[in-house]
């Protein structure tokens, strides 16, 4: 069987776009939602939160892979998708600590 190619510049481009478009202005949108709190029962807003967005985002990446592929990744190139990933995790955190009211000290 041979071994798939390593993500395309195609694949890297359109979820940077999706990224720095379309998600990290929805995550500037999340803020505490009492309703959201009452039907989870969860006890920390920001743990739910983060927990949420991230979620979406791998969803969302796992979509474009499939649409951009017709198949479901390798582990090798699921490693690579998280690796993208990780570029935006510092952002991520720091744009829901602020719409969280929490500190945000630098790491």
């Amino acid at each position: 069987m041979e071994k798939p190619d390593k993500l395309n510049s195609a694949y890297r481009i359109a979820f940077e776009m999706y990224v720095k478009d379309v998600y990290i202005p929805w995550v500037k949108t999340v803020k505490p939602e009492s309703r959201v709190k009452k039907i989870c029962k969860f006890e920390h807003d920001y743990d739910f939160w983060l927990g949420y967005v991230l979620g979406q985002l791998e969803g969302h990446t796992m979509q474009l892979f499939k649409s951009e592929y017709n198949r479901e990744p390798t582990d090798e190139e699921r490693f690579e998708i998280e690796e993208i990933t990780q570029i935006y995790l510092k952002d991520i955190i720091s744009i829901l600590k602020s719409n969280f009211e929490l500190p945000n000290p630098e790491t």
